[in-house]
């Protein structure tokens, strides 16, 4: 029987529970079921999911150094058929829990056509950065980035180029390219989401601990593809992430378990040299003013800002408004 429902429609509430309860019942029927994810046009298929590819996952001590990078974009001036964007890339290198390299934050600016266009150029931004540091790391090192490292080949000449070159370099070194992303699209073939199976069956078997399940999917032939795990690296948080691991030989428990030890205590769960980064590479919005006035100083240098301040004007009057064009 459902309670006081407020505004809400009860019918619409009905089905609501109806539709969900079918959806969740297909997770637990016999249908084999296993881990999609979507690359471009191609679609990936991982093992079947099953129990035994989990593992309890123990936090070590480690003597290795991180390299942690991450990088935001903003818009700075839309102008309709394109959009003029900026990017903050920040890294720090960590070593036995001390920060040891700490160069200030690069900034970015280009031109792109769609949102498509955005994503690529920042993971190219990236990877840039990426291969700029890794020299400073040494065998069996680490360099993580808060974003997947499964790609389609469909990318750009350059972009497929830069990536070739942060790989090459890393397995020269033998450090291990190591993408956590926040957000995970990987579902399972009956649609629901595969990190949510996993997480279920996990606290079963392993309730209030770290874990971490082995592969997710493997590594394949035509993507910068290297190996995925799922781990929920506290037993202090519900988070569960997927990691993506490109390099030579590695033990992906080992890995997953001097990541794990990377605790932040405001923050468990989660690596603490991803988050120093992520909160340096945030572009405030008095950031973000001041570089607009730059790129419009210059535009105006340049003898473009007629044709740009007529662009924003067809799409916004903000910047006319706070640069009293």
């Amino acid at each position: 029987m459902l309670k006081r429902t407020w505004s809400l429609q009860r019918v619409d509430l009905e089905l609501l529970v109806l539709k969900l309860r079918e959806l969740y019942s297909s997770s637990s029927s016999d249908e084999l079921l296993f881990p999609v994810v979507k690359i471009g046009r191609v679609e990936v298929r991982g093992p079947p999911i099953n129990e035994r590819f989990l593992r309890y996952l123990e936090p070590i001590p480690s003597k290795k150094r991180f390299l942690a990078l991450d990088a935001s974009l903003k818009v700075l001036l839309d102008l309709n058929f394109c959009k003029v964007v900026v990017a903050k890339v920040s890294v720090g290198i960590w070593y036995r829990g001390r920060r040891i390299f700490s160069p200030e934050p690069r900034i970015r600016v280009a031109v792109v056509k769609n949102k498509s266009e955005a994503g690529e150029w920042l993971l190219g931004v990236e990877l840039e950065e990426a291969s700029r540091h890794i020299s400073r790391l040494r065998t069996g090192d680490y360099c993580l980035l808060d974003r997947g490292l499964i790609a389609y080949p469909r990318m750009s000449t350059p972009l497929k180029l830069i990536m070739k070159r942060t790989i090459e370099k890393s397995i020269d070194l033998s450090a291990l390219l190591v993408g956590i992303p926040k957000r995970s699209s990987v579902k399972l073939n009956n649609g629901l989401n595969a990190l949510s199976l996993i997480a279920r069956i996990a606290h079963e078997k392993f309730p209030d601990m770290a874990w971490y399940y082995y592969p997710l999917f493997e590594e394949r032939r035509g993507l910068t593809f290297g190996s995925s795990a799922v781990a929920k690296f506290s037993e202090e948080s519900n988070v569960v992430f997927r990691a993506d691991l490109i390099g030579g030989e590695f033990d992906v428990g080992v890995a997953l378990g001097e990541i794990s030890y990377l605790q932040d205590i405001s923050l468990p769960g989660y690596p603490y040299p991803l988050k120093a980064v992520h909160e340096e590479a945030r572009i405030s919005d008095f950031e973000l003013d001041c570089l607009r006035g730059v790129i419009l100083d210059l535009l105006e240098g340049e003898g473009l800002i007629g044709y740009v301040m007529d662009d924003l004007n067809t799409t916004s009057f903000k910047e006319r408004y706070l640069w009293g064009w």
